[in-house]
């Protein structure tokens, strides 16, 4: 077991880091601490394995502290946290080659205590990176050892993609035929479905363990897909949308490793009619999600954070009125006109060029109002 303490002045990113390590199995966070004076004194007392560590703090920053920690001592490992590159110098000049970018990538946090973990010379095997399966973006299954899965054709992924979005289901035959070969009779269909889940079933068989698809025999034939020992983000995400978490402090954490997982739409590169549906339905929540988690940091007016959630966003919907209006608030709050100007230029470019339409309402408000003023 990993011991670890968590040093950030920010309770969010320290709720997030919290949240995050707790998922990860062989890790104990054993402390945390938003004053470096105390985490000094803290972390000499505890002991820890490994230190996560803010670099902007009040009184004495991440650097200062580690420097102080090290002397003290030399085989404790810092992971520092920060959204500044030109902290890079500084950190190798504490002997120290393990730092994280915010906003916080979970498998990039994964990674970084895994490789530790080895350093160290622990090397349980519940600290070990679990089977994955990512559908947002390219759909990729990877094994523990991080070595992609292929599967044997293009039928094959679409099959698997259609069993995971009803996964749990009984799905008749028909209705799956009807989905993957529209345009066949029903032999064709019923030939080419054997032989896709043939192929399919083989290469779970040989690589895929963690997937399970039963055949269910009655009136109605049918399947059912069932998942176990896998990490996936769209159960990830489905999981975190139906709980409807109030947004707050102490919740935040939470928002912001589920808007690390909206980087792209669902199954970015299948372009199948039954799939279209299911994209605009995940887009849709996906943009709901990154907009709550922006407003949260537009509140308490860390603006930058807000901005890389809402142009995240904006990579899902670039039409989005709601989220080129927030983008556009915030460069007025800002009182930054190039930006601004440079926003709407851009907003206005997609919306003539693409939709045929001009910008209408708050969008045009704004900058009447701050623009043109």
């Amino acid at each position: 077991m990993l011991k670890i303490v968590i040093v950030d002045d920010e309770k969010p990113t320290l709720c997030l880091l919290n949240n995050l390590i707790k998922n990860i199995e062989g890790m104990e966070v054993i402390g945390k601490y938003t004053l470096p004076s105390e985490a000094y004194v803290g972390i000499l007392t505890l002991k820890p394995d490994i230190v996560f560590m803010d670099i902007e703090m009040p009184g004495m920053n991440g650097i200062e502290l580690a420097g102080k920690l090290l002397e003290k001592d030399e085989d404790l490992q810092i992971v520092y946290v920060t959204a500044h590159k030109h902290y890079a110098l500084d950190i190798f000049k504490v002997n120290s080659i393990n730092f994280i970018m915010k906003p916080i990538n979970p498998e990039e946090l994964t990674k970084t205590v895994i490789r530790l973990a080895k350093f160290k010379g622990i090397r349980q095997n519940n600290i070990e990176e679990k089977n994955y399966i990512k559908c947002f973006g390219t759909f990729e299954i990877r094994a523990k050892n991080g070595s992609n899965i292929k599967l044997t054709s293009k039928k094959s992924a679409e099959l698997l993609a259609y069993f995971i979005l009803n996964r749990n289901l009984q799905i008749e035959k028909w209705k799956i035929g009807e989905a993957l070969w529209p345009e066949n009779n029903e032999n064709h269909v019923t030939s080419n479905f054997h032989t896709t889940l043939f192929r399919l079933r083989k290469t779970i068989e040989m690589f895929c363990s963690f997937i399970n698809i039963t055949s269910i025999k009655g009136s109605k034939d049918g399947y059912c897909c069932q998942l176990q020992n896998v990490d996936c983000d769209l159960i990830q995400f489905d999981n975190f949308y139906t709980k409807n978490l109030p947004l707050n402090a102490e919740t935040i954490g939470e928002y912001e490793i589920i808007s690390q997982l909206c980087k792209g739409e669902l199954f970015e590169d299948f372009n199948y009619e039954w799939c279209y549906p299911y994209k605009q339905k995940y887009i849709s929540r996906m943009v709901k999600v990154l907009e709550e988690t922006a407003d949260y940091f537009t509140k308490t007016k860390q603006y930058e954070r807000a901005l890389s959630y809402l142009y995240t966003s904006l990579k899902l919907d670039k039409f989005n009125e709601s989220t080129n209006h927030k983008i556009m608030k915030i460069y007025y709050e800002q009182k930054d006109k190039n930006k601004l100007l440079k926003h709407f230029q851009s907003f206005q470019h997609v919306l003539e060029n693409e939709l045929n339409v001009p910008v209408e309402g708050e969008n045009m408000r704004i900058y009447q109002k701050y623009i043109l003023q």
